[in-house]
């Protein structure tokens, strides 16, 4: 199954071409045993971005630190030596 994001504005009943991306979206029921991430992946809730970052970084053994979250994104940096 394949979603798309429309751009803020734009709506398909308007008559003209959908200009908005697919993104690829996070399933909680599949994803979060094995988090694995895309460019532009799209979330349920900032909650569970922030624990499949959390999944992740426990199973691979990563030190990260969130910084600079607002709504619409999550920042994370992997501390030093984590690479």
């Amino acid at each position: 199954m394949q979603w798309l994001r429309r751009s803020i504005g734009s709506s398909s009943d308007e008559g003209g071409p959908s200009h908005g991306r697919q993104y690829p979206i996070f399933n909680v029921h599949s994803d979060m045993h094995n988090p694995q991430f895309k460019l532009g992946m799209e979330f349920k809730s900032h909650d569970t971005c922030r624990d499949s970052v959390k999944e992740y970084a426990i199973k691979w053994g990563k030190h990260i630190t969130f910084t600079k979250n607002d709504k619409q994104k999550v920042r994370v940096e992997c501390k030093v030596g984590c690479l």
